[in-house]
C-alpha cells in the first residue's frame, strides 16, 4: 500500500524495551497497529503444559481506541502460548499442541 510503513513484530532485546511503545504496523487510518512488552522471563501454564523465560506484550489498535487491549505470552522455542483480552475477560485463546 503506497504510503504504508514497516513496524516491529517483537523487538530483538526485548528485556531493554519493557514499558516502550512500538509501531506493529502503520498505513495511516487503514492500519495503525501498536504494541509494548509488558514484561520478561514469565513463567505460564497452559494446555500444552507449562513454559518459562516467556515474554509478555501488550497490543491494541490504534484506529479503534474504545477497543480492550490483549495480552500476548511468547515463549522460547515455541512462539505465541497465550492471548487474552487486558479487561473484562471473556477472549482467551490458549495453545493445546503443537506440531515439530
Amino acid at each position: 500500500m503506497a504510503g504504508a510503513l514497516p513496524g516491529i513484530y517483537l523487538w530483538a532485546d526485548p528485556a531493554g524495551q519493557v514499558g516502550k511503545a512500538y509501531r506493529q504496523e502503520y498505513a495511516k487510518g487503514v492500519a495503525e497497529d501498536w504494541g509494548k512488552v509488558v514484561a520478561v522471563g514469565q513463567s505460564v501454564t497452559v494446555p500444552f503444559g507449562s513454559l518459562s523465560g516467556c515474554l509478555v506484550t501488550e497490543d491494541w489498535v490504534g484506529l479503534e481506541p474504545n477497543q480492550p487491549h490483549q495480552n500476548k505470552t511468547y515463549c522460547p522455542k515455541v512462539g505465541l502460548v497465550l492471548s487474552a483480552l487486558t479487561v473484562g475477560g471473556g477472549e482467551r485463546e490458549e495453545l493445546v499442541s503443537r506440531t515439530p
